[in-house]
């Protein structure tokens, strides 16, 4: 077989996959990040409950708990934090602790986060889901958001739902619609945008706030548009 018809099989086979970008790549030592402090502590479980900081490598989408403390790092709660941390492996860690400790190495920015809590804490119409615009003479589709007691909860048109509202970090509008719940009643003809709506609840992770209107976002795909119900 000649040498560019293998050359092409380990293609297909994901051999001539493109390098990824390491931290030396953007001027970083290999042992270190650039991470993303949330605004915000949330309650996490690990060997025991208590408050994590909740943190994205830069460039991220993926917000995730740090069950461990950052050594030289106090944060303060409402700030928003970009910060140069270093990874130091740990020999034969503890069987409850971890395996890699974390040092401050410089804050690269702090400032006081933007609110979230005054713009979302409503009740809310919705007037378009996947692009289709929603008429309540048809439908009703509310949504009710309380980040004071982390919970969510509304109407589909036919069934009540509810569930727990997650606020990973307000200054990004980053948030997760958690364990939607929904009574049982069957309501003909509205089970089907029933369906599409609680599932298109259950992918938001950002929202945004333009011309006094609601956006409901999975990354950039818009999933849904409110308005305030008056």
């Amino acid at each position: 077989m000649k040498w560019w018809k293998l050359a092409v099989i380990g293609c297909l086979l994901g051999a001539c996959q493109s390098p990824k970008v390491g931290a030396q790549a953007k001027g970083l030592q290999a042992d270190e990040e650039v991470w993303v402090i949330a605004d915000r502590r949330q309650e996490c479980v690990g060997e025991a409950i208590k408050q994590c900081l909740v943190y994205k490598e830069e460039g991220s989408a993926e917000w995730q708990f740090l069950y461990d403390e950052i050594e030289g790092f106090s944060p303060e709660a409402g700030m928003h934090y970009r910060v140069l941390i270093r990874k130091e492996a740990v020999d034969m860690p503890p069987a409850d602790a971890s395996s890699i400790r974390y040092h401050l190495r410089k804050v690269l920015e702090e400032r006081p986060a933007h609110p979230i809590e005054g713009l979302i804490n409503d009740s809310w119409g919705i007037v378009q889901l996947n692009g289709k615009a929603i008429h309540h003479d048809e439908y009703q589709l509310t949504l009710e958001m309380n980040s004071r007691s982390a919970r969510v909860s509304g109407f589909t048109g036919c069934n009540s739902f509810g569930g727990q509202l997650l606020v990973w970090d307000g200054d990004s509008r980053s948030v997760r619609l958690h364990n939607l719940f929904a009574t049982e009643m069957y309501c003909s003809g509205k089970m089907e945008i029933e369906q599409t709506f609680l599932d298109q609840l259950s992918k938001v992770d950002r929202l945004e706030f333009e011309q006094g209107e609601l956006r409901l976002y999975q990354h950039t795909q818009l999933l849904a548009i409110a308005r305030r119900i008056d």
